[in-house]
Order: structure tokens, then sequence, then C-alpha cells
């Protein structure tokens, strides 16, 4: 039985049972809605956040001051212990063994795209521990869990939240502890929405996190952990501005993936898992299981949405997948994952693959989503680039044009009257607005491309996706607000925003011209608020296929 005011402040509300656990209790992560478990702090919990709180102001008034009398030396990121070892340009670097992940300096804007510097802390005997301990204090590390848990949705990530938490609290004498790398990885997402003062943290735990993965590599110790901490790593460089540089470790969690074999998940069978040669042993349940499939859909859409944001290569082809898609993490815990019909990104392109059963989660359909946006994209690309519409070409995109087409109708009809906890879950609210402007992105994209003897009014299908990308922005900026943006929406608008500025010329009707407008305002909205959290954007050079450079066409509209 609990002391009293032991129980969590959500719970207390909500007046059930608490079971206390930190940093997040059992009831809040089973509940489907956002996880706001709060617990209130005793004084001594209350003063020390004020006093680190109050140590963040002082040190960045000092700083500020410090500015005006020294020059500024270097880089202020606080990835600037570079993490791995880059190769030399065009050349062949030595691994030894170890995979080696580059960090890439774009020196042209590293004076704009630097942070901030970070703060000195308080030398108070508590807060100043991780100096001589080597560790992030508990208080703090427990708070910085709770905020990456709390906004894991912003980036597209599905995964089994006890399990997580369970690895996370266990000690590093435990079988089943998380590897060091995922708990640095971990730690430094949640410094991207806590209070200034937790960023004094960072280049600490940047250091530890590249010790932890080459470790790892070195020793194929706790891989899949190793998997997941190169994932979070790149979210956590896109977030710091460094887009290129994030790419570069979600390309490297890919290779590993592939390497563990997590891209050949045919089934979800147990004893089929696994083999002589694997670098995984066989899941132990089916939650396990679950979160390398999602793990592996979560590095996919990641992987292909960066590629175009930032300009660079994807990973490994379609043709090489053929993991099955993924499902919701609770899916995998109460069976019904094994009632979800088998498919992959390979099968996604035959004549009947848009037909969706009454069951198929959100976080499947996000992932074809997201897989036909990057089809359209560089479909789009190649026809820019050749010379002459051959017919074979012109039927491949007459094939992607039905497929995207039947895809984005279907959506349109099935969802918003499956799953009634959608009210309730912020998370889910972003899976929806991702889903769908991706899809009609796709659309918009794909009827760019110009084909012999098209019988299909083009405009008009493209104002019906973008009527309907919007209808879906509209709703998720009503629902969640513009402060949790997700950073999909930053890629996946990009051409709805284009067409859009294109049919305003063509317009003649005033009408028709300020309700346009009225879509591009929005547009520009959304994404000066990404803009915020990856100013780089505005200012690279670099251009993914369809895509040329994301911002740099996006007015800077006030409110």
């Amino acid at each position: 039985m609990l002391g009293k005011g032991k129980a969590c402040s959500l719970c207390r509300r909500r007046k059930q049972r608490c079971d206390a656990v930190k940093p997040v209790c059992g009831p809040c992560v089973r509940s489907r809605g956002p996880i706001n478990c709060v617990y209130p702090g005793n004084r001594r919990e209350v003063l020390e956040r004020r006093l680190l709180e109050l140590e963040s102001h002082i040190a960045t008034h000092s700083n500020l001051s410090a500015k005006h009398s020294t020059t500024h030396e270097g880089s202020s990121s606080p990835v600037s212990p570079h993490p791995l070892t880059p190769p030399k340009a065009g050349g062949k670097s030595k691994s030894d063994g170890i995979i080696a992940f580059p960090v890439l300096a774009n020196r042209r804007n590293s004076r704009a795209l630097s942070p901030p510097s970070v703060p000195r802390p308080l030398e108070d005997h508590e807060m100043g521990r991780w100096r001589t301990h080597n560790e992030v204090p508990y208080n703090a590390r427990n708070h910085l869990i709770d905020l990456f848990i709390r906004y894991r949705w912003r980036h597209p990530f599905e995964f089994n939240i006890s399990r997580l938490l369970s690895s996370l609290s266990l000690t590093p004498s435990h079988t089943c502890d998380a590897h060091p790398a995922l708990v640095s990885a971990v730690l430094l997402n949640g410094c991207l929405y806590a209070e200034t003062g937790f960023r004094q943290y960072e280049p600490f735990l940047v250091s530890q996190f590249s010790k932890s993965v080459r470790n790892s590599l070195a020793n194929a110790d706790r891989l899949f952990d190793c998997v997941r901490a190169l994932a979070f790593f790149g979210c956590y460089l896109f977030n710091r501005s460094r887009a290129v540089e994030g790419h570069y470790y979600i390309s490297g969690s890919m290779s590993l993936a592939f390497a563990c074999g997590l891209n050949h998940i045919g089934s979800l069978d147990l004893d089929a898992q696994g083999g002589p040669t694997a670098l995984l042993g066989p899941a132990g349940d089916l939650i396990e299981l679950g979160d390398r499939i999602n793990m592996f859909w979560s590095i996919f859409n990641l992987d292909r949405l960066g590629s175009l944001f930032a300009g660079v290569p994807c990973g490994p082809a379609d043709e090489k997948i053929t993991t099955t898609w993924p499902c919701p993490s609770e899916f995998y815990e109460d069976g019904r994952a094994l009632s979800q019909g088998y498919g992959t990104v390979r099968s996604l392109y035959g004549r009947d693959s848009y037909l969706q059963s009454a069951n198929e989660s959100l976080v499947s359909l996000r992932a074809k989503a997201i897989a036909l946006f990057y089809r359209a994209s560089t479909l789009l690309i190649q026809s820019e680039t050749r010379d002459t519409m051959d017919d074979e070409f012109g039927q491949e995109v007459r094939v992607a044009r039905n497929l995207i087409s039947n895809f984005a109708d279907s959506l349109l009809e099935t969802r918003f009257t499956q799953d009634e906890s959608l009210k309730e879950s912020e998370g889910q609210k972003a899976i929806l607005v991702n889903t769908f402007t991706a899809i009609h992105g796709a659309v918009v994209q794909i009827y760019d491309i110009p084909i012999y003897n098209d019988t299909v009014d083009a405009l008009d299908r493209q104002r019906c996706a973008c009527r309907r990308a919007m209808s879906a922005v509209k709703q998720a900026v009503v629902e969640l607000g513009l402060q949790h943006t997700p950073l999909v929406l930053g890629c996946t608008l990009t051409p709805v925003h284009k067409f859009l500025i294109g049919d305003a010329r063509r317009q003649v009707d005033q009408n028709h011209v300020a309700l346009i407008q009225t879509d591009i305002e929005m547009i520009a909205r959304v994404t000066r608020r990404v803009k915020r959290i990856l100013p780089s954007a505005e200012g690279t050079e670099a251009t993914g296929p369809g895509m040329g450079r994301p911002f740099a066409h996006v007015p800077q509209a006030e409110g």
C-alpha cells in the first residue's frame, strides 16, 4: 500500500491506483494518452530543481557578457568532442575491425549553426557530482528519460515503453541492462526538451556515447541497443541543426540493422528467427520481436525522409527488405499483431497492395505512406533528368500513379473510425498527420511527371490532394499546437507548398487566390516552427529528389 502523497499527479487526478514506479508508473505506461507522469517532489528535490534553473540564468548572462570582451574561438556545439573518428576526405580509413562513423563539418555554416554556449554549473555537491563520478545525477537522469518518452512521437519512433524503461532502470551489473550508448542517446534526446541548465550534460553524454558505441561494435555487445542508440543520436543531431551528420548516424544505424538481419524478419514465428550466422540471437518473446520490427521501420522512415531533407543518398533498396510491416507496441503485448496480414515494402508496389485490411494499424500505414512519398520523389527527379520519356518509364509512372492515388483514397475512407483512443493520444494524432501529408505529398509529386497520352486531369488531382493534406494539417495545429509540430512535416509539406504557390499564380478568381494564400500562410507557420528546431534547413545547399531547397521558398509570415 502506497503512503499518502506517493502516487503520481496524473493517477491522483484520475483517482486510479498507482504503483509509484519511477520515472513513469505502470498506469501511465499503459495509457494511450500523452505520458505526463509527474511525482510531487520533496522539498530538497524542488530546491535542487530551482537551483539548477537559477544556475542556468546566471551562466547565460555570464556567457553573454563574456562575448563582448573575448573573441569566439571554435564551435560551441555540444557535439564538439568528435564522437567518432572521421575518415580522410576522398580516401579509405582503417577501421581495425571497428565501424567508424565520421562527423562531417559544415564549415560554411558553422558560425550560424553553432548552438549557444553550454552554461557552467553551480558547484554544489549534488549537482556537480557528475564531474567526479562520471554520471548524470539520479533526479536529472529520470527527468531526461521522462522527457524523451513524452516527446518520442516527434520522430517516427515506436517501441515498448515499459521494456525500455525497465532496461534503463537496471544496474550495469544486470544481464538485461541497457547498453551505455543507448542510455546516453536517450538522455541526449531528453536534453532537447529540458530546461537550459540541462545542456551542461550534453558534452559529457556525447563523449560517453562515442566511447560506448566503439565498445559495442568492437565487442559485438548488445548490438540491438547500439542500433537504437545510433538512430536516437542521429535524431539528436538533426535537432541540433546538423542534418547531414544526423543522417550519417541514421545510415550507420540502418547498416548495422541490416548486418543484424533486422531487414529479414518475415514472420512472427519466434522459432524462425535468427540463424547460425546471425549477430542477434532469437527474440525471447513477441514483445522483443515487435521491438526489433518497429525499430527497423523507424530507421527506414528516418532514412528515407532524412535523405530527402539532407540531400544525401538513402540506405539499401526496397528489394532487400522482407521485414513485415510494423504494429503498435501494444499489439505485440496482447497478441493482436498475430492477426495482421503479412506484407512488406517489396510487395507494396503490387497491383492490389493499396487495399487495406479492416484492422491495419496506423503505424503500418505511416510506413507505407513514407515509402510511397520517397517513391514519388525519386520518380520525379528521374523524370527531370531524362532527355526523353520512354514507354518503360512511362508505364512505371502510371503504375505508381494508380497505386498512390488508390492508397490515398482508401486511406481517406477508412481512417478516423477504427480507434476511439485517437481523440486522447497526441502521438497517434501526430502519426495521422504524418501519414496524410506524406501520401498526399506523394500524389502531388507523382502527377508532376508528364506522360504521353495522359487522360487524367493532373491539376484537379493535385488540388484535391492539397486540400486533403491541408485539412489534416489544420486539424493537427488545432489539437496539437504549433509547439508540438512533428518534424516530419518539414519534409512532407514541401511539395504541397510548392504546388500551392504555382496554383495561386494560375488562378484568375481572387477569392480562390485568397483561400490558397491562407493555406500557404498555414504551411509557413508550421515550417517556421520546424526551422526554429532545424535552422540549418534554411541555408542548406543540399537538394534531394524533387525537394529542392526545403525551406528556401517558405515566406516569413508573421504570427
